[in-house]
């Protein structure tokens, strides 16, 4: 969670033009390669039509938030932000810590498909938070807050008089 606030704090103050049409084909391409052969060693996407490695491109995106988490760890002696930051550089450096390294090396071990893998998985979360006891109080909170969810969707919705229409041109004019 420190790496993911730093991550976003991070692209906050970088500055992000909107997507132009030739760049689009270009970031899909990147997404689905990423996906499938994410952990192949010097697999080379596209940036601005110039060839990167995933890993090149990682680093420099893990440099750009170094400063962010200096500043997130100015009062904590022991610098939880760049532990975060320097956690995900090993798995830049390191294929095999990562998740899906992970979970594949486990799927192997067990002898597993991902089907059974996920099952055992949500069994074993479902099992954990099932044994987890959480105060009446903090229970009551829970129901109070759908409840009070609820009513303030409701009266939302009934608020509402204006068309679909007027609210796609309103959401175009002002966004």
């Amino acid at each position: 969670m420190l790496f993911l606030e730093a991550f976003l704090l991070t692209c906050m103050f970088q500055e992000s033009p909107a997507i132009t049409l030739d760049e689009r084909p270009e970031i899909d391409s990147n997404l689905l390669l990423s996906a499938r052969r994410g952990r192949e060693p010097g697999l080379i996407l596209r940036r601005n039509g110039v060839d990167i490695t995933l890993k090149v491109w990682g680093e420099q995106l893990l440099s750009s938030m170094e400063v962010v988490c200096s500043l997130l760890d100015i009062n904590e002696s022991d610098a939880p932000y760049q532990a975060a930051l320097n956690l995900q550089r090993r798995k830049i450096e390191n294929a095999e810590e990562t998740p899906s390294a992970l979970m594949l090396d486990e799927m192997r071990d067990n002898g597993e498909s991902f089907y059974h893998f996920a099952r055992r998985k949500s069994l074993q979360h479902n099992r954990y938070f099932h044994q987890r006891n959480i105060s009446s109080e903090t229970e009551q909170g829970f129901i109070d807050e759908g409840v009070n969810s609820l009513q303030r969707q409701q009266r939302k919705e009934a608020a509402d008089s204006g068309t679909f229409d007027d609210f796609l041109a309103d959401y175009f004019v002002s966004g």
